[in-house]
């Protein structure tokens, strides 16, 4: 069933646990994600960055996502990761998304709090959930780009939240985009402090390849939803590269697609159990 991402993050929030948001680019990789929380019976949030938009198509990607959640027994969101061009943003939610990312650490500090505040006072009235994020997070992914983060000031998080009317935020405490970064390390410390100051779902982006202790200690403060894109894109790719090592002659695109999908469901379901989110649907 499809659900909105204000609602199931409200719900792992309160039950302190998180419900993890995997990227998706097509067909295969939807099915996986989708399966191993039905499996799993737990919610899921299924997300399209700009560049699989880009990719796929924006009515494309979005009918798929939809017509595999309206199927699913759980509750699914589809979410839009990381927008940067507000155009795509309100083309999103005219397409069925549930909610939105808006990462206004692209624009000018001064102005990311009013640019907000207009998505979310647009996207309210249609039932869009808003995820917001302010300060900038290292690492490499699609068309995100960052040597270096900024981590996240408490104080100026709470004027962030309490100005904009978003649904959930994004935290910048140390993760990073992409596969594990030298040095990459989360600040438990300062999360905390975030928690202690925001009563709102915090949202854990860049969590590919993070400790599982690391990732349990978030939940306990306030993350409810975890972004995994890396590892998927990986055991996807790993496990076709072992199909052609092994059966060479392998021609058919369905066995090829399928070896892929049944790699994604593996690790989403090994991330619902870390999460805590099994058998919350």
């Amino acid at each position: 069933m499809q659900a909105k991402l204000k609602e199931v993050l409200d719900k792992a929030y309160r039950g302190h646990y998180a419900v993890g948001a995997f990227n998706t680019s097509d067909l295969e990789i939807t099915q996986g994600i989708i399966e191993a929380a039905i499996e799993m019976n737990s919610p899921v949030i299924v997300q399209t960055s700009e560049k699989a938009i880009h990719y796929a198509g924006l009515e494309e990607i979005s009918s798929i996502v939809r017509i595999e959640a309206i199927k699913a027994p759980i509750p699914v969101v589809l979410h839009l990761d990381h927008g940067k061009d507000l155009d795509l943003i309100g083309r999103a939610m005219k397409f069925g998304y549930s909610s939105v990312m808006v990462d206004t650490s692209v624009f000018s500090e001064n102005k990311r709090i009013d640019i907000l505040k207009k998505v979310v006072l647009e996207a309210h009235k249609y039932g869009v959930s808003v995820e917001g994020e302010r300060d900038s997070i290292k690492g490499r992914e699609d068309f995100i780009q960052a040597d270096s983060s900024h981590l996240t000031d408490p104080d100026k998080a709470v004027e962030f939240v309490n100005k904009t009317g978003i649904d959930a935020f994004a935290v910048s405490i140390g993760n990073a985009h992409g596969g594990n970064l030298p040095g990459e390390n989360l600040n438990l410390n300062l999360l905390h402090q975030i928690h202690e100051k925001i009563d709102l779902p915090l949202v854990l982006h860049g969590a590919s390849s993070t400790p599982e202790e690391k990732i349990k200690e978030a939940v306990k403060y306030g993350i409810s939803k975890i972004n995994i894109d890396t590892d998927l894109r990986h055991a996807f790719a790993l496990e076709i590269k072992e199909l052609f090592k092994d059966h060479p002659e392998t021609q058919d695109p369905r066995e090829i697609m399928k070896a892929g999908k049944e790699a994604v469901k593996k690790v989403v379901k090994e991330k619902i159990k870390l999460f805590g989110s099994a058998g919350k649907a």
